[in-house]
């Protein structure tokens, strides 16, 4: 009945945005969800709501209860919904997450996810202004390899790490490399992070194929690392002078490893 009682008032909004039942200065939000992979062949979350902050107050906006691949989401993005919002500034998302399950080489596994996380969900600090008849879009980052934690008896367990950007201030990095590398975007210099941080990560697939999401500009080292699942010999290589700008795909183009 919960879940009915959501999904019916985001629909009402949904349909008072699209008919003009709402009236007064409002803009439009958009919610993309995009997956940096983890080392699964499959990663499912069930994502029932995201509200935003305004005003030290919090809003409910979409009510997406519906089941997530976020293996398929590794190069495109999958829509979370939209909603009109009244003009103003936005100070944060919160993002419910009610089950999730992985499959891995020895099968299909529950994964325990914190009660705060499925009741009150996760919240992640992003600045972004509504204004009149324009859409903003953000994207959301699931960081499935910081996310998802193996358990000394073999469970998983989930602390989600979900970098938030305005789709529109961001860019991405790709390029090739051996299959099953590990990826870290770490900033070099620029407004937007410290000297040092780690920004986010992702992993390259079967065909070499890797990409960086939710990277505000400036410049950028990748660290990438490979670990021969046979023999556990482990390759790494860095490439410097990476120049991410905003709304930009930044290629690479084939990257060798040591």
């Amino acid at each position: 009945m919960r879940r009915f009682f959501l999904a019916f008032v985001g629909l009402f909004v949904l349909l008072l945005s699209g008919c003009g039942g709402i009236k007064g200065d409002y803009g439009t939000l958009s919610l993309e969800l995009v997956d940096a992979p983890a080392n699964v062949s499959s990663f499912k979350v069930l994502v029932e709501r995201v509200d935003v902050e305004i005003g030290g107050n919090w809003e409910a906006v979409v009510f997406p209860d519906r089941e997530f691949e976020l293996m398929d989401l590794l190069f495109e993005p999958d829509s979370l919904g939209v909603a009109g919002l009244s003009d103003g500034s936005y100070t944060a998302v919160r993002i419910v997450i009610r089950s999730a399950t992985v499959v891995d080489a020895n099968g299909t596994h529950s994964v325990s996810i914190p009660e705060a996380i499925m009741e009150d969900g996760l919240e992640v600090p992003v600045l972004f202004d509504m204004e009149s008849a324009v859409m903003t879009t953000l994207l959301m980052d699931f960081n499935a390899a910081r996310s998802l934690k193996i358990n000394p008896d073999g469970s998983y367990s989930l602390d989600p790490v979900i970098p938030v950007v305005v789709k529109s201030e961001a860019g991405t990095v790709g390029g090739f490399v051996r299959p099953g590398t590990d990826v870290e975007a770490v900033y070099v210099s620029g407004p937007n992070y410290v000297a040092g941080t780690s920004v986010n990560t992702g992993r390259s697939q079967e065909d070499g194929a890797f990409r960086v999401w939710a990277l505000l500009p400036g410049e950028y080292r990748l660290e990438l690392t490979h670990r021969d699942p046979l023999t556990g010999h482990v390759s790494s290589g860095t490439v410097t002078g990476v120049i991410v700008s905003a709304g930009s795909d930044t290629q690479l183009g084939l990257v060798n490893l040591n």
